[in-house]
């Protein structure tokens, strides 16, 4: 069975960004596979703080495009317990990540999903504390 990923919020800002083409092609095919991205509302609020932030209104526009025909996974309460759980692991071993990563990771983990993203060195912590997690970069041909 193909592997589903929650896109990273930094990979969903590069498909809006139309500039990478690996993560364009990549995103691409897993839509025609899957009949849509999924990531979660953490994503589209780091996002839509950015794009407000620097008043991007076409930009904003376009995220807002892509987020309504595609899968926002919207986090439940046991979502937040096991990032909690994990952010928690993590300062602990002293390798803290903030919270946003550790929920995107537990929303993953819950759903059987993998994470997409460029930034591995996060997720990677997440790996190390013994958390089941699949990764891909999708920056990498």
């Amino acid at each position: 069975m193909p592997q589903r990923f929650l896109l990273d919020s930094n990979i969903l800002s590069e498909i809006i960004k139309g500039i990478n083409p690996n993560v364009v092609a990549k995103a691409r095919a897993y839509g025609q596979e899957f009949g849509a991205l999924d990531f979660t509302s953490t994503s589209v609020l780091e996002i839509l703080h950015g794009l407000y932030h620097k008043g991007n209104a076409a930009r904003i526009q376009r995220a807002e495009a892509l987020f309504d025909k595609n899968n926002e996974v919207i986090p439940d309460r046991d979502d937040y317990r096991l990032g909690a759980q994990i952010a928690g692991a993590l300062a602990t071993q002293g390798t803290p990540i903030g919270i946003i990563d550790p929920l995107i990771a537990a929303c993953a983990i819950r759903r059987g999903f993998g994470v997409a993203t460029g930034n591995t060195d996060h997720f990677g912590y997440i790996q190390k504390a013994l958390y089941s997690l699949h990764l891909e970069n999708w920056r990498n041909p």
